[in-house]
């Protein structure tokens, strides 16, 4: 969006299941969205299931949510993640490898 709107995100190489040795391995990241909208009553229930800020890739990655306050959802359409092109979030998703993205506060 204008002027221009971040995401702050950490990637975790470990899953989310407390284990500490895997959560070791985080690295933060600042991605700029470039396009994006509410997310839907649907992907607000997806995100009820999730940890608590757990980004969410749905539908094989072709969707992106991003938790937000008060259980609102942003899907994210198009981002750019540092010194790469802009992107889908398939291609995004593709990049992680299995990492998983948690909001930073």
């Amino acid at each position: 969006g204008w002027p221009g709107t971040f995401a702050a995100l950490t990637v975790s190489s470990g899953s989310d299941n407390g284990d500490k040795q895997q959560l070791q391995q985080q690295q933060q990241m600042q991605v700029k969205v470039l396009r994006s909208r509410v997310g839907d009553a649907a992907a607000e229930q997806v995100l009820q299931a999730a940890p608590a800020g757990q980004v969410v890739f749905a539908d094989n990655g072709k969707r992106m949510l991003l938790p937000c306050a008060n259980g609102s959802v942003l899907e994210v359409l198009q981002l750019q993640p540092p010194t790469k092109k802009a992107m889908d979030p398939k291609a995004f998703y593709n990049g992680l490898s299995g990492k998983q993205l948690h909001v930073s506060i």
